[in-house]
């Protein structure tokens, strides 16, 4: 599951928690500057930190639940209920989604479906 998580990835999930985390360390840096509460400063850090992990989290969810559908023969849209298969010009390394047409890399141990389109052959 973990290489089909790395091939999924894209870089909306990689730079998300990655910018939360800049702008998060440049806010706790004003924050230890400017407030001298020591409550009011690790209330404030506390919500830095929670902002930044429910980011990092939801992304690591996003591309987990891609690779597990993707891994089950299901496209991984979320939009789309379709089922992947290979291309029917057999190029290596991609499977499609007949449904909504988009294109997806091919991982280790997907589950094809059989299809009534596969059945007619």
């Amino acid at each position: 599951m973990l290489k089909a998580m790395g091939a999924l990835t894209t870089k909306a999930d990689v730079l998300t928690p990655f910018i939360a985390l800049l702008v998060g360390g440049m806010a706790a840096w004003v924050v230890l500057a400017v407030v001298e509460a020591k409550l009011v400063r690790a209330a404030i850090m506390f919500v830095i930190l929670a902002i930044f992990l429910s980011l990092a989290v939801s992304s690591l969810v996003k591309v987990w639940n891609r690779a597990r559908r993707i891994v089950n023969g299901f496209c991984p849209y979320p939009m789309c209920k379709g089922v992947v298969q290979r291309p029917a010009n057999g190029t290596r390394g991609i499977v499609v989604c007949p449904t909504c047409k988009r294109r997806w890399p091919e991982v280790p141990n997907i589950k094809f479906k059989v299809t009534s389109r596969l059945k007619e052959r």
